[in-house]
């Protein structure tokens, strides 16, 4: 058993090794335990003690908690160059190695062969006694030695014999207790065996299982980044089409106020011209009504001329008559009444013609601010003229050469 101390051994479940420091029991706990120094990465991880179990030192480590305990079955699975061994072959030998060191020790070697006389006999060497006497006492001194050292090792040698008896007892139980752990040491193990390959079946399920995991998070985060693209993308155009609708509306603001600008522009062009028309229209109505007033006044005249020429017919046949010069001086002075009154109507009747002209043409113009002119008879608007319009009811042409035509319909 001491020959397996100080050999390197391998740790169960592990790669890594240490060095076998004890073999034996531990007080508290049931079986054989081997007690190891970890050596390498594999003591910081595994390291549970100092060689110390409960405030009993049972070996030695050069580092803190590089110390481990492992059961001597478990120990010998991994390192089957390790004997089998059990409690009471180890209580035996701790008991026989105990038992040597006492006989071996200076008190027992006195006890066995006596104690050696006192240095300071020599002081009563005057008075020692006969040889005689001194062989007889050394004899008897022997023998009760002797006696004495036999009487302990039959004693110690009955304590023995019951110790073993009671170490025998619990090596029975233990083994029966170690049987039993073996037995189910073993079920676990063929345990073990069945569910062994459920155990590579479910990791390579899982290591499956990761691997597809892992390739949707990787088309997880594909997508993920595909969408924060495409996130961006429309971001983006819509910030710009934000720009574009802005840059629009300012355009469009602008045009419409250029358009209104124009509008308005345009409208005054259209009032300055409709302005100018009319002040050409006046102008002809003007030359028109000149006209008309000569053709009027010619054709009044001639027809004075004409009555004129027969009142001086009637005249020249009744000259003689006294009666007839007054008549015909009342008709010449008639006449002459009659050619006034009918020049002073004729130029009242172009005036108003001329106002109501005007009046209209206001109010087609400013239409929205003056009211419509209302005469307060009714007037026949061909009263007096040559041509007259009924569709623009104006004078100076006829419907059929109408030049408001257009305008009117």
């Amino acid at each position: 058993m001491t020959e397996h101390i100080g050999k390197k051994v391998n740790i169960p479940g592990t790669s890594g090794y240490g060095i076998l420091r004890y073999c034996g029991i531990i007080q508290g706990k049931n079986g054989l335990f081997g007690g190891i120094e970890l050596v390498g990465p594999i003591a910081a991880r595994r390291g549970k003690n100092s060689g110390a179990v409960d405030g009993i030192q049972y070996f030695n480590v050069q580092h803190p908690m590089t110390g481990l305990f492992l059961p001597w079955v478990k120990l010998q699975l991994v390192n089957p160059f390790l004997e089998d061994l059990n409690v009471n072959n180890v209580k035996e030998a701790e008991r026989y190695q105990e038992t040597k060191e006492m006989l071996q020790s200076p008190f027992n070697q006195n006890d066995i062969i006596g104690t050696e006389e006192p240095k300071d006999r020599s002081v009563y060497r005057d008075t020692a006694p006969s040889e005689t006497e001194m062989s007889s006492d050394s004899t008897g001194s022997k023998n009760r030695d002797a006696n004495v050292a036999d009487a302990s090792l039959v004693e110690e040698l009955t304590f023995l014999r019951s110790e073993v008896k009671t170490l025998k007892e619990e090596c029975n139980k233990q083994q029966r207790d170690l049987v039993n752990q073996v037995k189910i040491i073993n079920d676990m193990n063929m345990t073990i065996k069945e569910v062994h390959p459920l155990l590579e079946e479910y990791e390579h399920e899982l290591e499956e299982k990761k691997n597809k995991i892992k390739k949707q998070k990787h088309e997880f985060d594909k997508a993920r980044e595909e969408w924060r693209e495409y996130l961006n993308l429309m971001s983006m155009s819509q910030q710009e089409s934000e720009l574009l609708y802005q840059k629009k509306i300012v355009e469009l603001n602008t045009n419409l106020e250029a358009a209104r600008n124009r509008d308005q522009s345009e409208e005054i062009k259209k009032y300055i011209s409709d302005i100018d028309h009319l002040k050409s229209e006046n102008k002809k109505l003007n030359a028109l009504l000149q006209a008309s007033e000569n053709k009027e006044t010619d054709r009044d005249l001639k027809e004075v001329d004409n009555r004129l020429s027969q009142i001086n017919f009637g005249m020249e046949s009744k000259s003689k008559v006294n009666t007839d010069d007054t008549t015909v001086e009342h008709d010449g002075s008639n006449s002459n009444n009659k050619l006034e009154k009918l020049e002073k109507d004729d130029v009242a009747e172009h005036s108003g013609i001329e106002d109501d002209y005007f009046e209209e043409n206001i109010d087609n113009v400013a239409s929205i601010d003056l009211p419509v002119y209302k005469p307060s008879k009714p007037v026949d608007p061909s009263e007096g003229r040559d041509d007259w319009c009924g569709l623009c009811e104006r004078s100076g042409h006829s419907s059929i050469n109408c030049p408001y035509e257009n305008d009117i319909f």
